[in-house]
């Protein structure tokens, strides 16, 4: 009965094993082979004759598959496993372009190990559903078979390689593609707004059904009350558009949003959306137009984000020479792309998940693209100033804020935080020129000029300023620090003070019951100029400049609010009032420049407004900029006030801030300073706010414990007594 040769059972006549059965019993004989295997009786081998346990076992055996035949009666071989396709539902009518998305549940007796599914040519595995009974997906590009009625087969199989099968049919067909020469996205207006777009289909015979042109007001859009059909005209073809939309008077100073919109045979339809920005002001004169949003001048290149391909571009002037950088994602709108050209190269923030809390930050330089730093929460954005980069690393139990010479690539640990914190907590850094640093604490009521080692402090707030949750906002210019302080507790009252760094402090606005942001249009610093807002008697917020020897001039007198937007280190101002753009200074009166879109820049004392896709010079206004000057980029992508001719000399690499560095008028030297104003530092930071050239990027501090005064007045003496002690050394 047993052939202990192949180790299989024979065929029996009266029994009838399937195919299955049959491999069955041998998966089972295998491991009962070992205890059947040829006995020897002496030192001779003899014909095999199994005992009479081995023939009890191939009872059981026996048994055991009689009752595997019956059951696999309705397994592998009858309905173990079964297919069914629940995308693309099976239909001629069924559009599908070039992308096919799958979903097939899978019903076996037994484990699936595989799913795969096939259209002609291509194919591809599904992915296994992500909980019990879910359906196998996956998605296949078929963008490379032709358009007509195809058929998707998804094929199964089990453990024991049973299979089964299913399909289902539908229509590829492409959706229209829509490709536009003019406008380029985003563009300006000058006069009107030019379309050449075409259609194109995979249907060749019939090609495009429609194309149509919508040129709609953003302004009339954002008007609840507005009928979105009267916002608008449209402009239809079928498969080529060449028209010109002419635009109003009352359109001056709106976003436009151009739709183009394309349907074919089938009914499949796309559309493309593009912004226009009106602004045809006589005092802006182009410079140069690039192939998408401009971030960022210098005179002689033009950094820009290509939103199509959402990557960002160096553009070269005169010889319209372009270099890819890398990729500029936005996924979220409140937080497009930036970018800061530098004097090597270039450095530019990408968006990477909607919460706007995922960044990175990328630098470009010798030639080469490579992540500076990655952000994954609030509070931690990288800051660019000119010629430098700052940033926070967390280094358990404290962090390290990073300073990088984007120059040289060099990274300086400029400060590090333990849990004891600095100086008492809560403190804001502002990034100056050149690298340069300085805090402002609101817990310890001070200012501080820092550097790699230690800080020194250059004078104190008001006593008044203790604040454990709110943001000082310091601007630093090399000369001035602007801030906002805490002068009264209850009710709260603050004001924007300025301090030199000899510690000489000055208000400079009216008080106020909230802290204010400068990115808001609230204050500017450059070369020892401050612009700022103050309310006049009607509560009206004017535009007010305060020049190095703090002479006060009011520049605006408007009967609404006003926000500063620029100012330049020669002391002028750029300001805006409703949706218009103004030019003061105190040799100038107000001039009236453009609209409010897109933002100012100075550089080499010469005026720009970056608008959409193009640079334009503001004609008419200032000294007309310096012909000897070199253009230098100050790092500002935000119309801040920093000024490349007005860096200082020091390198924060080999500055340990020491009084020598404080500089200015009233500033400490080593002798005069106190243990209590030089801290060794030990610490934590937290990056925030914004940034730009001479803007005063923001390092927040994270808030620690305030040091007890018993404990500062045995920590002083002690400080004393070792100075001495190394003095005499």
């Amino acid at each position: 009965m047993w052939n202990s040769v192949d180790n299989e059972l024979p065929r029996a006549s009266k029994w009838s094993f399937s195919r299955n059965a049959r491999r069955r019993a041998r998966v089972f004989a295998e491991p009962i082979s070992v205890f059947v295997a040829p006995i020897e009786y002496g030192s001779s081998p003899m014909q095999t004759r199994p005992p009479k346990i081995v023939f009890a076992c191939g009872l059981v055996v026996c048994l055991l598959l009689l009752a595997f035949e019956c059951h696999a009666a309705d397994g592998p071989d009858g309905a173990a496993i079964s297919v069914a396709i629940g995308q693309p539902v099976s239909s001629s009518a069924t559009l599908v372009g070039p992308a096919l998305a799958i979903e097939a549940t899978v019903v076996s007796t037994y484990d699936v190990k595989r799913v795969h599914a096939e259209v002609e040519a291509v194919g591809v595995d599904l992915s296994p559903p992500a909980s019990a009974g879910g359906p196998w997906t996956g998605t296949m590009d078929i963008d490379s078979l032709p358009r007509g009625l195809k058929t998707l087969v998804v094929r199964a199989a089990d453990s024991f390689d049973a299979t089964a099968s299913a399909s289902a049919t539908f229509f590829h067909d492409d959706p229209p593609v829509i490709t536009v020469a003019s406008p380029l996205d985003p563009s300006v207006a000058r006069p009107d707004v030019h379309v050449v777009a075409q259609c194109t289909d995979d249907d060749t015979g019939i090609g495009c059904v429609t194309l149509t042109a919508t040129l709609r007001s953003s302004l009339c859009l954002a008007d609840a009350g507005a009928d979105s059909g009267a916002c608008g005209s449209s402009i239809s073809g079928a498969s080529n558009l060449d028209a010109t939309f002419t635009i109003g008077p009352g359109d001056e100073g709106d976003e436009l949003v151009l739709i183009l919109s394309a349907s074919d045979s089938k009914g499949q339809s796309s559309s493309r959306t593009l912004s226009v920005f009106v602004d045809r002001s006589s005092a802006l004169v182009p410079v140069v137009s690039v192939g998408g949003a401009v971030l960022d001048f210098d005179g002689t290149r033009t950094l820009y984000r290509r939103l199509a391909s959402e990557e960002i571009v160096l553009h070269s002037s005169p010889s319209s020479t372009e270099t890819r950088l890398g990729p500029a994602q936005a996924r979220s709108p409140k937080l497009e792309p930036r970018g800061w050209l530098t004097s090597r190269g270039a450095v530019w923030r990408s968006v990477v998940e909607t919460d706007g809390y995922h960044m990175q930050f990328w630098e470009w330089r010798g030639e080469q693209a490579s992540m500076l730093h990655e952000r994954y929460s609030a509070g931690l954005e990288l800051q660019v100033n000119g010629d430098y980069a700052a940033w926070l690393t967390r280094t358990p139990p404290g962090a390290v804020a990073k300073l990088r010479n984007l120059t040289t690539g060099t990274e300086t640990d400029l400060l590090g935080w333990s849990p004891e914190g600095f100086p008492n907590g809560y403190v804001a850094l502002a990034l100056g020129p050149a690298g340069s640093v300085v805090g402002v604490s609101l817990e310890g009521c001070s200012v501080y000029r820092l550097g790699t080692a230690r800080a020194v402090k250059i004078g104190s707030l008001s006593p008044r300023c203790f604040s454990t949750s709110s943001i000082p906002y310091p601007l630093f210019d090399g000369n001035n620090i602007a801030y906002n302080e805490v002068i009264s507790a209850f009710p709260r009252t603050l004001q924007i003070s300025i301090m030199d760094l000899g510690g000489t402090a000055a208000p400079l606005s009216d008080t106020r019951p909230i802290f204010v942001d400068p990115a808001a249009g609230y204050y500017a610093l450059a070369g020892g100029w401050a612009a700022y807002l103050k309310k006049s008697f009607a509560g009206v917020e004017q535009v007010w400049l305060r020049s190095p020897t703090a002479a006060l001039t009011q520049l605006s007198a408007f009967s609404t609010d006003n926000a500063v937007e620029a100012i330049s280190a020669s002391g002028e101002v750029m300001f805006m009032n409703g949706h218009r753009r103004y030019f003061a200074s105190t040799t100038s009166p107000v001039i009236e420049v453009s609209s409010s879109l897109g933002h100012a820049v100075t550089r080499c004392g010469a005026w720009y407004v970056l608008l959409g896709n193009t640079v334009f010079r503001v004609a008419g206004v200032g000294n007309g900029g310096d012909p000897d000057c070199e253009p230098v980029d100050g790092g500002s992508s935000d119309g801040s006030s920093f000024d490349a001719n007005a860096r200082t000399d020091a390198d924060p690499a080999v500055d340990d801030a020491s009084p020598r560095d404080a500089g200015g008028a009233g500033s400490a030297d080593a002798s005069t300073t106190s243990d209590a104003d030089a801290l060794d530092v030990a610490g934590g930071l937290q990056l925030e706010g914004r940034s730009g050239a001479g803007c005063g990027c923001m390092l927040v501090g994270a808030r620690r414990p305030a040091t007890p005064e018993w404990l500062l007045s045995l920590l002083v003496p002690a400080l004393a007594l070792r100075r001495r002690r190394v003095a005499r050394a």
